[in-house]
């Protein structure tokens, strides 16, 4: 069945699963619908475009982006092919975020995004200068910060934890509850120590004005093992017994699941000297990673502010990434927009300056509504999506305007 596509939105899988190469078919397209099937759950309809190319799009989304020759979007029965299903409908925004009318519409969605906003690496790189003055900074204040965060995280940590083991097993809480508690016990034990010193090195390291990633992970990480000792030597003896003394009296013919309930707080303070093995690897990175996040111009010798200019439709950010590549960023203006807008544009600009970067993040967190009509979370997916070096005004891209026209975009078609 000939039909034309009615928006640029409609995607052609080369095969049928959502991972396969996707090709964006322009408006006013003509192609041609064969045989209805069904694959993983989600159902796809074989596609042949004028030119030869072939593939398979996803049923709602034909549904949604074509009309037949002189007509307005495809009947429910104009065909049997395109029988099933109603007519695919834009993401709706909650309190909680995006919800999308099925899945087939959210992971298409993404998948779209992924392919014409694939992940990009920052145009910034420090240049790794640092002065002497900033490693004796480093290395006395950094070093002291890191380890002082890594010290009163541990105590804070360690005395929340065990008292709340304790104070489960005076209330006779079951052995699974436990469980769960312990796995979240082991995520704030093994990651926060390290993150806590990274902040600490990470504040003093900016501080500093320093521009090496190494130096700056190796601060953090050395600091956390330093605070992690002295809290393992010197207070973690004493908070054990404190803690081992604050469990009720094990019951009369205890079950073998109470048993396990009472020296499970034996083990998770056993456990505790061995976490530096892992928060060492997260100090490293996040403080390394602080270095690369914040841009320093050079040249004026100070960090580059930073300014959230708003959230984008993907046609925003395409037209955006247009006009940086063909030099019109200074003319190029934004408008209000009101559908799915998951990518976040910010503006680094030195204050003495015109040097500054322009950066586009996806954060893409939404949902669907399943056959019931509960919502079902879709794990979020984040990425840069473009990153470029620019000196130019960007004063029409801080003052938003109204919306061109009132007709949805293509993006909340997309959907």
């Amino acid at each position: 069945m000939k039909v034309r596509t009615t928006d640029d939105s409609l995607s052609i899988y080369e095969g049928r699963h959502l991972s396969s190469k996707v090709v964006a078919i322009p408006k006013d397209t003509t192609i041609d619908l064969g045989a209805s099937e069904e694959a993983d759950g989600r159902e796809w309809i074989e596609v042949a475009v004028d030119g030869g190319s072939k593939g398979y799009v996803l049923g709602p989304a034909a549904r949604g982006h074509t009309t037949l020759a002189g007509a307005g979007q495809v009947p429910r029965s104009a065909s049997a092919v395109l029988s099933k299903g109603d007519t695919i409908c834009p993401p709706k925004k909650d309190a909680r975020g995006w919800v999308f009318r099925d899945e087939d519409s959210a992971r298409s969605t993404i998948s779209r995004w992924q392919s014409l906003l694939p992940k990009q690496k920052s145009s910034y790189g420090p240049s790794g200068k640092v002065t002497s003055i900033g490693v004796l900074k480093l290395l006395t204040r950094g070093m002291v910060a890191g380890s002082i965060f890594t010290f009163l995280y541990a105590l804070v940590c360690t005395l929340a934890l065990g008292y709340l083991f304790a104070f489960m097993l005076r209330l006779g809480a079951f052995a699974s509850l436990i469980y769960v508690v312990a796995v979240f016990a082991v995520g704030f034990v093994f990651v926060g120590p390290g993150l806590l010193a990274a902040m600490g090195v990470g504040g003093v390291s900016r501080w500093a004005k320093n521009r090496n990633a190494l130096a700056a992970g190796l601060v953090a990480a050395a600091s956390s093992i330093v605070g992690w000792f002295v809290f393992c030597r010197w207070s973690l003896p004493s908070i054990s017994r404190t803690l081992l003394d604050a469990r009720p009296p094990m019951p009369q013919g205890a079950t073998g699941e109470t048993y396990s309930n009472f020296i499970f707080l034996d083990g998770f303070l056993r456990m505790l000297p061995v976490a530096v093995i892992v928060f060492v690897f997260f100090a490293y990175r996040h403080a390394a990673q602080m270095v690369r996040d914040a841009k320093f111009c050079e040249e004026c010798g100070e960090y580059m502010g930073a300014r959230r200019l708003g959230s984008l439709s993907l046609k925003q950010a395409l037209d955006l990434i247009a006009a940086a590549k063909e030099g019109r960023l200074a003319q190029f203006s934004l408008y209000n927009e009101t559908d799915f807008t998951p990518a976040e544009l910010t503006a680094f600009k030195c204050d003495t300056c015109s040097a500054g970067y322009l950066e586009i993040s996806v954060n893409f967190r939404a949902a669907y509504r399943n056959e019931r009509s509960w919502r079902v979370g879709i794990s979020a997916k984040k990425w840069l999506g473009f990153s470029a070096a620019t000196a130019c005004d960007l004063s029409r891209l801080y003052n938003r305007e109204g919306h061109p026209d009132q007709s949805p975009s293509s993006e909340g078609a997309a959907t």
